[in-house]
């Protein structure tokens, strides 16, 4: 998100499927993001976004419902210092790239649908 790669930030999203906007969940940085969101939505105007809001075990943190409302898509909840939410968001991620591509993914925890082998392979159990 850094100002001097803004410029180039239309190149990028012209051919995405699908784009994650990862955020803190402070009301300053959701404002950032909202603006991140418009910007994209302007440049990609049929790519999905998909919010996903850090830091909700901060005090300061807003609701995803709230942030949903501010920035105006989809927000899911996220702590990456907990491993209680790390589920969740694997399976977000694979369940949305899936769908994009017309995959069905059957309804198991993260883990066991992604397996990562010696050589740092990532295969899916059917």
């Amino acid at each position: 998100g850094q100002e001097r790669f803004r410029k180039l930030w239309k190149l990028y999203f012209q051919g995405a499927d699908i784009v994650f906007l990862l955020t803190d969940s402070t009301l300053r940085n959701i404002l950032i993001s909202k603006d991140m969101f418009q910007m994209i939505r302007r440049d990609a105007p049929h790519v999905p976004i998909i919010v996903i809001a850090n830091k909700q075990d901060l005090p300061n943190a807003l609701d995803p419902s709230i942030i949903e409302r501010i920035v105006g898509a989809e927000t899911h909840p996220l702590v990456a210092i907990d491993l209680t939410y790390r589920n969740d968001i694997l399976k977000l991620l694979l369940n949305t790239a899936a769908k994009h591509v017309n995959i069905p993914v059957p309804n198991l925890p993260a883990d066991d649908l992604l397996r990562f082998t010696d050589e740092d392979e990532v295969t899916l159990v059917e």
